[in-house]
């Protein structure tokens, strides 16, 4: 039976999240390891949670819109 996998240190986790020259220099060292299935999991980590962060935007957004929208009718 496979152990669990372990959490993400939280260093590794700003890195993944934070600006792209931390990103770059940590997948620089990916790489340098030659194990693509490691080098895979952070680039797709790194895309979904660009994802993540456009959905929250366009879920913001939204949400300024349909309280605008609430305020105006309610004003009706």
């Amino acid at each position: 039976m496979a152990d669990p996998a372990e959490p993400l240190p939280h260093w590794i986790h700003e890195t993944l999240q934070g600006p792209a020259p931390g990103y770059a220099a940590l997948l620089d060292a990916v790489k340098a390891m030659n194990d693509w299935g490691l080098e895979a999991d952070v680039m797709r980590f790194r895309s979904l949670d660009e994802c993540v962060i456009a959905y929250k935007a366009q879920l913001n957004h939204t949400h300024r819109e349909l309280k605008s929208t609430i305020i105006a009718r309610d004003q009706c």
